[in-house]
């Protein structure tokens, strides 16, 4: 498709092919734009409901404004009959390739969790649900910034229309538990798989694993998650319970609203900032006090060499009735503190 024209839109270049379609870069020749164009499989928009169902889901993504959705700009259909949709194009890198060059520290993994809970929290606003929260749906841009993407272009139906051969995997590791038994997704589903990506950026590793898809969904569904302090024991209780709280099997028993998880984040985060600034101030009051101890030892040091001067004067004249005048002092240093000093006629004996 490289080089063709789909509309006011010419195809640049492959960006990425997944169980839910393939992406495309293309320049909108009518804004002078670049673009995402992402075609869905012929399977998934076989049936006039089908493409009714997708247009009616790709507005309800159009109307999500929120710096952390990627916009989506219009749902189309091609001479042949293949669905698409444009979307902004963002440069960067996905959350799965970011993922796959190593674990993230905690400051990056809970930087990026506020950003998609803060999406999730503006779907929840306008009833809208994901149902497809993965790295490989995270887009951060260059200037770190993360978007969702394919918003709503996920549904149970759609699921069990995807062959094997496209390898589902990628997308079940991250599906809740009423997802894997077909009971349906709502937005807890959606913080269901955001504990997933957390568990992930934080380890490294998927919190549920299986070598073929019944056994991944059998652990997903029946099995607990390795316990993450096992795989990261510098993990705070704090993040460690927001995570296995977000991986509840009962979504009863979850986090009830996106609202409530992003409240929680911010609050690590806050607290977070304050014990570093906690460590910065004592390590200043540290260098404050022995600064003081080093100023008392020297002044007490001075004081010391006074009176003994003085009362060295007092003596020396008593004995011998010469003034101060003809006397002279001379200081013994020590180091960097005076230690003591002697008053003689001449200033040498």
């Amino acid at each position: 498709m490289i080089g063709q024209a789909i509309s006011h839109y010419k195809i640049l270049e492959k960006l990425g092919e997944g169980g839910m379609g393939v992406v495309y870069k293309a320049k909108d020749t009518a804004l002078d734009r670049d673009v995402a164009l992402k075609f869905l499989p012929t399977q998934l928009t076989a049936s006039e409901e089908d493409r009714t169902r997708f247009v009616r889901e790709a507005k309800a993504a159009s109307s999500l404004d929120h710096p952390n959705i990627c916009t989506v700009y219009e749902a189309g259909q091609t001479s042949e009959g293949q669905m698409f949709i444009a979307m902004a194009y963002y440069a960067g890198s996905s959350l799965k390739q970011v993922i796959e060059k190593g674990r993230m520290s905690g400051e990056e993994a809970l930087n990026i969790g506020i950003q998609i809970a803060e999406a999730l929290k503006a779907a929840d606003a306008k009833r809208i649900v994901h149902r497809d929260v993965k790295p490989g749906n995270v887009i951060i841009t260059a200037e770190g910034v993360a978007k969702l993407v394919d918003f709503g272009l996920a549904s149970q139906a759609e699921w069990t229309k995807l062959t094997r051969s496209q390898s589902r995997l990628g997308t079940a590791a991250y599906m809740a538990p009423e997802q894997c038994t077909g009971e349906g997704a709502d937005h807890r589903s959606d913080l269901w798989s955001l504990g997933v990506v957390l568990y992930q950026m934080l380890t490294g590793k998927l919190p549920f694993r299986g070598d073929h898809e019944p056994a991944l969904m059998y652990s997903i569904v029946n099995e607990e998650p390795l316990p993450i302090q096992e795989l990261l024991p510098e993990i705070s209780p704090e993040l460690e319970h927001v995570i296995s709280r977000l991986l509840e099997k009962d979504p009863e028993d979850r986090y009830q609203s996106a609202a409530e998880v992003l409240g929680e984040l911010k609050r690590l985060v806050h607290k977070s900032g304050r014990t570093q600034t906690h460590a910065r101030t004592s390590v200043r009051s540290y260098g404050l006090r022995a600064w003081r101890r080093k100023w008392v030892v020297i002044l007490s040091s001075i004081v010391s060499v006074g009176v003994t001067a003085v009362l060295a004067f007092m003596i020396l004249s008593r004995d011998t009735g010469l003034g101060l005048a003809s006397y002279k002092y001379t200081p013994f240093a020590t180091g960097d503190t005076i230690a003591v000093g002697k008053w003689s006629p001449d200033g040498k004996s």
